[in-house]
């Protein structure tokens, strides 16, 4: 048990320390900053190493997610390197794998301790916990669409709640589907014809509308839901 607690102390003190640097990195750096605003620069060097660099974003998206870093700039990244179709899919992919990573790794980080004495002191907590498990996959959507709360923090907190793995991989990829599709037609957008095209803008509201309809039925009739088991 010690030596558990040791391991997950250290990989805690390692993701807080890598996390800070690269705070440092992309928001107190020139060059950081210049990345994060200008990320289209990075196609100049996609021509010549395709593969290298579609590896390397696919790691360095993980990387940002692991680290509860803003991952919106690479969005707008992948649309530009990809296409608008496959910009979506590769971040919603990615996303996916990156929030279902983030959150077991702070349910083992945390997850027990959380559920074990915070909860089982704390009654109102452990009521709050129970529900959000029994709601997770309307949880999870719900922060994604609304964007309460930053991809990367949103995954942690799911990681110390009892919503699901399941949960939160269904949920990312459908919820996150509106922000992705808006973030990457900006990337892919270089001419800036496509928000021009209605076809377009209706198709973005429309898979948001769908989105969103769970979520108010949920708060209209939340009678229908307790029928299938869903308080």
């Amino acid at each position: 048990m010690a030596r558990g607690s040791l391991l997950r102390m250290i990989v805690f003190g390692l993701l807080l320390a890598l996390a800070i640097a690269c705070a440092i990195l992309l928001f107190g750096t020139q060059r950081g900053r210049y990345l994060v605003h200008h990320p289209k620069r990075i196609l100049d060097y996609v021509h010549a190493h395709r593969l290298l660099i579609l590896l390397g974003f696919v790691a360095f998206y993980l990387l940002m997610g692991l680290l509860a870093m803003p991952v919106w700039w690479l969005q707008v990244l992948a649309g530009y390197l990809f296409g608008l179709v496959y910009g979506i899919l590769a971040t919603q992919v990615i996303s996916t794998i990156a929030a279902v990573a983030t959150r077991n790794l702070a349910h083992w980080l945390a997850g027990d301790f959380v559920h074990d004495k915070l909860e089982a002191k704390r009654e109102k907590v452990r009521k709050l916990d129970e529900k959000l498990g029994h709601n997770g996959l309307l949880v999870v959507m719900a922060v994604r669409l609304s964007h309460v709360i930053p991809f990367g923090l949103s995954n942690y907190l799911f990681g110390l709640s009892r919503i699901s793995t399941m949960d939160v991989g269904i949920g990312t990829f459908l919820g996150g589907m509106p922000a992705a599709s808006f973030y990457a037609a900006l990337g892919a957008d270089r001419h800036r014809h496509l928000f021009k095209d209605w076809r377009f803008v209706a198709t973005l509201i429309g898979v948001n509308a769908v989105l969103l309809l769970p979520l108010l039925v949920r708060y209209l009739r939340p009678q229908w839901f307790k029928r299938i088991g869903v308080e």
